[in-house]
């Protein structure tokens, strides 16, 4: 066994700053009547809103997280929370698994996109409607393109990735009675009218009453490589590799055996699939880093119970916030439940059940629907292609240094723990200057501190981002 000191200090180089994430998904609207505020960094319950929503629906705020409008897919409500002049009729559904999702347009700041669903395979399908929010004195409405049919009849499932370039958005949907994924460019000319088609997984089709095989929640990983869904009377969720550049799914992986499957959720480090079912309270973790069908069956763990007071329904839907944490809704519960460490395996990934109080307000079945890439992967483009944080030497002996770079002087903190985190080694608290920092963890012998050689997890907290590092800690 090897025992360290650990002699901490900071060493201030010069370099640009670089571009933290924006806050466009700072505001969430949801549920009966509820609301979170993230600008303060820690979720604030907000009582303000105008919506009743069942499942998933979208909020849009601007880059420093000013609410500008959320739908319901049905209605578009201004920050003042009443509706756009134009902003009544869409014809999206309160009850469909992706109602609504907006995206900005590229080149173009004034103008959204608001993609909506109809529910169960319904005959108004997949539409837009176009938001101008330098209309009616700059608060917003929807412009005479409204409704604009795109692919019917289509599931409840709507996605939104960014191109290769991250610029241009692929909106991807899939077509009912089908195993066609539809995938259409959004550009700064508008939305392209015909799709790249994949053929792969499953035919979506049948289900109770004919058509609950069109419900369950489809996500990405935040640099959009991968897509998971969910199908809920064939009880299973499926994996795809997403190709950014052509539009192309390809690789299918099904998950078999979860009856009332629901919800689906990656980890930010796009190394876990979180899973729920609509029926029933447990959430399920998979570790997806082998892409191996049976390995990523076989890593199941439950995590956690999404308890609900509702007796027939309980855990719903799942989106990632700009915190990094999962949040789970819980229908007719006054709490989100939240998976704190989504990056960790099992029951390190720090599942709650009663998180976030919603102030007296009802979660139902969903959250609002995203393009993470606005946040997490900004974030992920930052911290490795401008190595906006970086942890090395991996494995380490004698020292650990973290590089951070930062665009004003920021608080850090960094704990040292064992990979089963029952025991602490290192506790640091500090601040970084403006620019590029270095921090030197110098680990010398000394009685106090004894480590076996082994695997750690180095957590580190920055302006309220929260950040996991596996490291090797060998002996010389």
């Amino acid at each position: 066994m090897k025992k360290f000191t650990i002699l901490l200090g900071i060493i201030l180089l010069t370099s640009p700053a670089v571009l933290y994430s924006q806050k466009e998904m700072n505001i969430w609207y949801f549920g009966n009547y509820a609301g979170l505020d993230f600008n303060s960094g820690d979720p604030i319950p907000l009582l303000n809103s105008s919506m009743k929503t069942y499942d998933n629906c979208t909020t849009v705020s601007d880059s420093a997280g000013n609410l500008l409008f959320y739908s319901n897919g049905v209605t578009v409500w201004n920050k003042y929370h009443t509706p756009m002049p134009n902003g009544q009729g869409l014809f999206g559904a309160t009850s469909s698994t992706n109602g609504s999702i907006a995206v900005q347009q590229p080149a173009k700041p004034d103008i959204y996109y608001i993609f909506t669903n109809d529910e169960f395979a319904g005959p108004y399908g997949l539409r837009y409607s176009v938001v101008d929010m330098s209309l009616n004195s700059g608060n917003g409405d929807v412009t005479s393109q409204k409704n604009i049919p795109i692919l019917m009849p289509d599931t409840e499932k709507t996605l939104a990735v960014y191109h290769e370039n991250n610029t241009d958005i692929w909106i991807i949907a899939h077509e009912w009675n089908s195993n066609a994924f539809h995938a259409y460019l959004l550009t700064e000319n508008g939305l392209s009218t015909t799709p790249v088609i994949s053929t792969v997984g499953s035919y979506h089709t049948g289900g109770t009453l004919g058509t609950y095989n069109s419900m369950g929640q489809i996500a990405a990983t935040t640099d959009g490589l991968k897509i998971g869904l969910a199908i809920y009377d064939f009880q299973q969720y499926e994996l795809f590799d997403f190709n950014r550049s052509t539009g192309t799914l390809s690789n299918p992986i099904i998950i078999p055996g979860y009856p009332n499957a629901w919800g689906v959720e990656f980890s930010p480090d796009g190394s876990k699939l979180y899973t729920t079912c609509w029926k029933f309270s447990p959430v399920y973790q998979f570790d997806i880093s082998s892409n191996n069908a049976i390995t990523i069956i076989n890593s199941v763990v439950q995590i956690g119970d999404a308890t609900s007071p509702d007796p027939e329904y309980s855990a719903g839907f799942l989106q990632t916030g700009p915190d990094n944490k999962i949040y789970i809704a819980k229908y007719n519960s006054e709490f989100l439940a939240s998976i704190n460490n989504p990056n960790e395996p099992g029951i390190l990934c720090e599942f709650y059940d009663n998180s976030v109080y919603l102030g007296g307000r009802l979660s139902l079945a969903g959250l609002p629907s995203f393009i993470k890439s606005e946040t997490s992967l900004g974030l992920k483009k930052d911290f490795e292609s401008q190595n906006y944080l970086k942890v090395y030497p991996n494995p380490a002996c004698e020292k650990i240094y973290v590089q951070v770079q930062t665009k004003w002087n920021s608080t850090i903190n960094i704990s040292l723990v064992a990979l089963n985190g029952k025991s602490q080694h290192i506790h640091y608290t500090g601040t970084v200057k403006e620019g590029e920092s270095t921090i030197e963890l110098d680990l010398e012998s000394q009685p106090s501190m004894s480590f076996d050689p082994g695997i750690y997890i180095l957590q580190i907290s920055l302006d309220g981002k929260s950040f996991m590092r596996k490291i090797s800690i060998i002996g010389n």
